[in-house]
């Protein structure tokens, strides 16, 4: 059986493995970044594309770094920074810059290709932190993925679908419904309890 814990929880479990025991929090995401990539080529069609939706928490953090790992394979990869920039925490800055020595900047949300059959939506705008319902650009970014997503595109989630609640499973009014979400460290409760599991697709562990 899996260990499930709550946001509180698992940002416990993070401090733990970065002063316990050495591992420095950018390689955390290097790792969740390199799993969520992995799942976004499992479910991508032929010659389809990825389209990478960043936050400017960790979490769109570790969406650059999937991002970066689908274009040093070869992957045609167009990515979007939704909310305010200014916020991007240390880590994704530093991914950011890393992602545009491989020639890609991010996009306006509202310049991004229309996506359908065969391609596949990375959704990292929001993390397990989310406590209130997604406004403005992020409200308009999750009913796009939906649009998207009924166009035959596949979603991606890192962590949690952005706009589910990871402690209580419940979704917002928006909210993103996954194919597959790759759950970084332990699994949370959303994953395993409905009506988030539902929106969550496949989930498991990624990192």
């Amino acid at each position: 059986m899996q260990r499930v814990l709550t946001a509180v929880q698992m940002r416990e479990a993070e401090a733990a493995a970065q002063d316990r025991h050495g591992m420095p929090s950018g390689l955390l995401m290097e790792n969740a970044g390199r799993a969520l990539a992995d799942a976004a080529r499992s479910v991508a069609g032929p010659g389809g594309r990825f389209t990478v939706l960043c936050g400017p928490g960790n979490n769109g953090g570790d969406g650059l770094v999937a991002a970066r790992f689908l274009l040093e394979g070869g992957a045609r990869v167009v990515v979007s920074l939704v909310g305010d920039t200014a916020k991007l925490t240390a880590e994704s800055k530093r991914n950011l810059q890393a992602l545009e020595g491989f020639g890609e900047s991010p996009r306006a949300f509202e310049a991004l290709p229309e996506s359908g059959a065969g391609d596949v939506i990375v959704d990292a705008l929001f993390g397990t932190g989310l406590r209130r319902a997604p406004e403005g650009a992020f409200a308009d970014a999750i009913g796009t993925v939906a649009r998207w997503r009924r166009a035959g595109a596949k979603v991606v989630a890192a962590d949690v679908p952005s706009g589910l609640q990871s402690d209580t499973a419940e979704p917002f009014a928006l909210c993103v419904e996954a194919d597959v979400t790759v759950a970084f460290g332990f699994l949370k409760p959303a994953h395993e309890l409905e009506p988030g599991a539902s929106l969550c697709g496949e989930a498991g562990r990624g990192s």
